[in-house]
């Protein structure tokens, strides 16, 4: 399950911070102004199973919590207080939600959270919430059955703001990584294509996307009682993700590896933790040169999660360092990958980045008007279609009067003169004629 039971740091835009840990199964926060920590308290009265947090750009902290009574919350902190809402209630005892996620995309706060079903060819979904200016949405779910065997991995977000959502299935000889791609101009998810397919058993895992949108993947195998990590890019094409690049191998152990992360912004790093011990390598973008693997000496090192690690809309990330309560250090000093801090090159990028938004800001509109000019044609076409329906019909009309006018000459004595009720009568059906046919002329001239 995706959450922070690590604990979570959240850096607000003032320099204010925030530190959520859950302890005992309550979840507890402190808050930092300048330079004393306020003492901890809980947030709510509930035993919480796992919780993900983030904040807004308005500097608005939200909490996504689960409990152990199967309940779901949003905690939202309204400048002195906590105010929460309930998201779903479980009650059937098949249910479990397994995983959830908090994105903030496009100005719009994600919540996702998967729903797994014990029972065999059940239903499960991946269901997605939106909340923007105070309103609450459900959007589209992504629907499996339990047979599929589907375990949720995590969630990426691109500078489109589109969401890709990457999943494992477990088979009787191997593993499977999928993905699926929720795209904000067409509010819906594509379908499921195929990543990775490995042999053995892939337990741990972790991806990043960079700014090119390649997908940069992390993860774990376990073979003979021997556990192997491996990294493997997979470059974006206009048709989805070229998966011909060669794996990595970062390290083959007897020994538990956990902790997965990665960083794709300036470099490539990737680091995680054997058995304490905490590890981190550059990967050599070309792949010409075997990955540098070094070990953090630095001590204490505890793995939590942080915002604002790339400036992606303040989505978190695992990172490690000396934790609560100095922070005085993380990997990413040690690795030299923090982003933004390399003077005129990083105003440079900068540059580059607002111009690509702008582009990618322009080529979305640009696809919205599209996509409205393909349903005004869609709409134009049914009008046609009832329009010749219409015409059609009063085609008809027009031919069985003409019919009828025929009969009723045909029926007329030739020599007897027409009485002033027959007269009467076909000047009604002419009138009617005449009538029909001036309609449809006018309204041609009006579709005209």
């Amino acid at each position: 399950m995706s959450d922070f039971k690590k604990g979570c740091l959240i850096k607000e835009s003032t320099g204010a911070l925030w530190y959520l840990h859950l302890k005992n199964q309550r979840l507890h926060y402190v808050y930092k102004q300048e330079k004393e920590w306020t003492s901890s308290k809980i947030l709510d009265e509930f035993d919480f199973k796992s919780f993900v947090a983030t904040h807004t750009s308005d500097n608005k902290v939200y909490i996504l919590a689960y409990t152990y009574s199967k309940q779901l919350w949003l905690y939202e902190w309204d400048e002195a207080k906590w105010k929460r809402r309930n998201i779903k209630n479980i009650s059937s005892k098949y249910e479990n939600v397994t995983y959830i996620s908090l994105k903030h995309a496009a100005g719009k706060l994600h919540l996702l959270f998967y729903i797994d079903n014990s029972l065999q060819k059940a239903r499960v979904s991946l269901h997605q919430h939106v909340l923007s200016k105070g309103v609450l949405k459900s959007l589209d779910s992504l629907n499996f059955f339990s047979d599929d065997n589907v375990t949720p991995l995590n969630i990426n977000i691109d500078i489109k703001n589109n969401l890709f959502f990457i999943y494992k299935r477990d088979f009787p000889d191997n593993s499977c990584f999928y993905i699926s791609i929720y795209r904000q101009y067409t509010e819906s998810w594509s379908k499921q294509a195929m990543l990775l397919k490995r042999l053995g058993l892939c337990e741990g895992f972790d991806s990043k996307l960079d700014k090119s949108g390649n997908l940069h993947l992390l993860w774990t195998e376990k073979s003979h009682k021997k556990q192997a990590l491996l990294y493997k890019k997979l470059v974006h094409t206009n048709t989805g993700f070229d998966t011909g690049f060669k794996e990595l191998i970062l390290s083959t152990t007897n020994k538990n590896i956990g902790y997965l992360s990665l960083i794709a912004t300036n470099q490539t790093s990737a680091f995680w933790m054997e058995e304490g011990k905490a590890f981190s390598s550059y990967i050599d973008a070309s792949f010409r040169e075997q990955p540098d693997i070094k070990v953090i000496d630095r001590q204490p090192v505890n793995p939590y999660f942080t915002t604002n690690v790339n400036h992606n809309n303040n989505n978190p990330s695992l990172v490690f360092g000396d934790g609560y309560p100095a922070f005085k250090w993380n990997i990413l000093d040690l690795i030299g990958n923090r982003p933004f801090d390399k003077g005129r090159e990083v105003q440079a990028e900068n540059k580059n980045d607002s111009r690509l938004q702008y582009m990618q800001n322009t080529l979305e509109k640009i696809e919205q008007s599209i996509s409205e000019l393909y349903n005004g044609l869609n709409h134009l076409h049914e009008y046609m279609k009832e329009r010749d329906k219409s015409i059609y019909s009063h085609s008809t009309q027009i031919k069985q009067l003409s019919f009828e006018l025929e009969q009723l000459g045909k029926s007329r004595p030739r020599n007897k003169p027409a009485s002033k009720k027959d007269i009467h009568t076909t000047e009604i059906m002419a009138l009617e004629v005449s009538d029909i046919r001036d309609k449809e002329s006018y309204k041609e001239k009006c579709i005209d």
